[in-house]
């Protein structure tokens, strides 16, 4: 799939792809790759496997609840690569929804104010007062979802098992974050597994070479 930034495959389930660029993946299941992504927005309430001994992984963003696990993870050049685990993000596109409802209906109640002055002064009382049945409807609906969004948020916060597995090279400029925290790797590192540590916060480098984090990567 080379997508120009405009292709977008969604699934219910699972899907099986050899290569994608500039495609947005979108999948309540597992994704996975025989070859490589290139700039790819990734999606999954489950795990990106990339299959095979020379996958790579190259830009985009990546949001896996459970995780990847890949050859290679970023390029020689530092090209930024976000990678988003341990977290529901399904959860998170429902806050943006209920989010983007609210502030339209903010907007909505200010065009009523307007419009309930300009009523007032005109002494159209039957106008003003579907005007007030109206903006007090908008208000409960902002309180509901103002309600639901605090909801979520607390399951957004709920941490899931994922981790992140490279078998060959962990780039400079990969970007890892989960539950508010992030870490940025500035210099190469082999055979390394990516975990978010529940206890410390953190997000935390281990592996054959993953090193002691001093001058390589940055935490916070």
């Amino acid at each position: 799939m080379k997508g120009a930034g405009k292709a977008v495959l969604r699934t219910k389930k699972n899907v099986g792809i050899v290569f994608a660029e500039q495609t947005s993946i979108l999948a309540v299941g597992d994704i996975q790759v025989r070859n490589s992504l290139v700039h790819c927005q990734v999606k999954s309430n489950g795990q990106l496997r990339m299959i095979g001994d020379r996958t790579s992984i190259v830009g985009g963003t990546l949001r896996c609840r459970g995780g990847l696990e890949t050859h290679n993870l970023g390029s020689e050049r530092g090209t930024k690569t976000v990678v988003c685990f341990g977290q529901d993000f399904l959860i998170a596109d429902r806050i943006e929804r209920e989010e983007k409802e609210i502030e339209t209906a903010k907007k909505e109640i200010a065009r009523i104010d307007f419009a309930m002055k300009e009523k007032e002064r005109e002494h159209e009382k039957e106008a003003l007062d579907a005007l007030h049945r109206r903006k007090l409807a908008l208000l409960k609906t902002i309180e509901k979802r103002g309600l639901r969004v605090f909801t979520l948020r607390e399951r957004f916060e709920e941490h899931h098992e994922g981790s992140i597995t490279v078998h060959s090279t962990l780039h400079p400029g990969v970007v890892f974050e989960s539950h508010g925290r992030t870490r940025e790797i500035t210099s190469p590192r082999k055979n390394v597994v990516v975990i978010f540590n529940r206890e410390s916060g953190r997000i935390e480098v281990t592996g054959a070479e993953a090193g002691d984090g001093s001058g390589s990567a940055t935490d916070s």
